[in-house]
């Protein structure tokens, strides 16, 4: 997989809009719902992001939180206890596509504020680090000369903020399901 490093696509930017959009709401008072257009190609649709109350009625309104992003914060922790026992850049680059997958069946549209908050977000920040980290790998494994103890620190200083983002995505399910 040289040279197949994952980078940010379009549709990656139109997540990241809608979840800023939804967040945004929630703190300026909106109506509930946003829009999050513009950001893509070609005449794609706007996606509509309707942000819910985490509760209703004790109840939460759109699903488990662990059943939306729960895929997600997992597939992040099979790659942090892989990491510890070492991975080549191959099986990285598998695993982070693999959490890739995993975000992006996330229902984006169907999150609760507060699994947003709690979960969606570190877990989604988290995984950004895993993915800057494997672009910083795969520049190396592509640049003449470079050595892995040249990009070793880049990458454990990465994979730490991305530990640090996936625990507390891990604490936010918690508090959801209590």
């Amino acid at each position: 997989m040289r040279g197949r490093g994952p980078k940010r696509t379009t549709a990656w930017t139109a997540l990241g809009c809608a979840l800023a959009a939804a967040l945004a709401l929630s703190a300026c008072g909106g109506s509930g719902q946003a829009t999050a257009g513009g950001v893509g190609s070609g005449s794609a649709p706007a996606a509509t992001v309707q942000v819910l109350p985490a509760k209703h009625g004790g109840k939460d309104v759109t699903g488990d939180c662990a059943g939306q992003v729960g895929e997600l914060v997992d597939s992040m922790a099979a790659l942090r206890t892989d990491l510890v026992a070492g991975l080549s850049y191959e099986d990285y680059v598998a695993a982070v596509e693999k959490i890739r997958g995993a975000y992006h069946r996330v229902p984006v549209a169907k999150l609760a504020l507060g699994c947003l908050r709690a979960a969606g977000t570190p877990a989604e920040n988290g995984l950004n680090k895993y993915i800057e980290a494997s672009n910083a790998w795969t520049e190396c494994v592509e640049s003449p000369g470079c050595e892995s103890a040249t990009v070793e620190p880049a990458l454990q200083s990465r994979w730490r903020q991305a530990s640090k983002l996936l625990s507390e995505a891990e604490q936010g399910l918690k508090e959801t399901r209590g």
